[in-house]
């Protein structure tokens, strides 16, 4: 697809978060206008969750139109992209943190709306854990492959990334296996992307417990935002 393509069916599918008129939760109503031509990467989930994947898609396939293209987006562009990563943000990543990881909710991301619907609907601990993975997987693979939007979001969502790797790398509740995996990811990022490295001691890198890995993280992101 090219990415004026792109662009339309990304109109397509964001038209349908101002269809109040309907009268039906903005979640069901995006998750009406996903097309039946898409198939998720991981079936069995809830609409929120299919919401979330889709668009994640649709982000990750501007980006490559995009850099495909060298193209540089407009205003317009833009405002789509950003309602795609507020939608991936605070609908999703936001919802599958556990409580106390990442930045502190007063610091947070603020979308009225979105978040007022996503207290409404609850993800099982296994739709947390699958679309926390895609998540921050994607998020990060855009962001190592530069270009407009992945500069973007690691400008502004470096911690945010960030919370999704030290979700996967010491929540005891995932497999020692995977959570290894994860931490050479989430080091590697450390090394390469966060500007306020020098308050992320060594020691967190290697957390005992869940518990002190939770509060390290947010002591080092209040320092990072205090001195960056």
């Amino acid at each position: 697809m090219t990415l004026r393509q792109v662009f339309q069916t990304t109109t397509t599918f964001l038209s349908a978060s101002i269809a109040t008129e309907t009268g039906l939760p903005l979640v069901q109503r995006l998750g009406s206008a996903i097309p039946p031509s898409w198939t998720p990467p991981q079936t069995n989930l809830r609409q929120l969750g299919n919401v979330i994947l889709y668009s994640l898609h649709l982000l990750q396939t501007v980006n490559t139109a995009a850099l495909t293209e060298n193209t540089q987006l407009g205003i317009k562009d833009w405002r789509q992209v950003n309602a795609l990563i507020e939608i991936i943000v605070v609908l999703g990543l936001y919802k599958t943190l556990t409580a106390g990881v990442g930045v502190p909710e007063n610091r947070r991301f603020r979308s009225i709306l979105l978040q007022q619907e996503g207290r409404n609907v609850e993800l099982s601990q296994t739709e947390r854990t699958v679309l926390v993975q895609e998540m921050t997987s994607s998020l990060k693979t855009i962001v190592e492959g530069g270009g407009e939007i992945g500069e973007t979001l690691q400008r502004k969502n470096t911690v945010d990334i960030l919370a999704g790797l030290t979700e996967l790398s010491f929540n005891p509740s995932n497999p020692e296996t995977e959570r290894l995996s994860w931490m050479i990811q989430y080091e590697d990022f450390i090394s390469r992307y966060l500007a306020c490295r020098f308050w992320l001691t060594l020691d967190f890198l290697y957390p005992r417990s869940w518990q002190i890995s939770r509060r390290c993280y947010i002591l080092r992101l209040r320092h990072g935002y205090e001195h960056h």
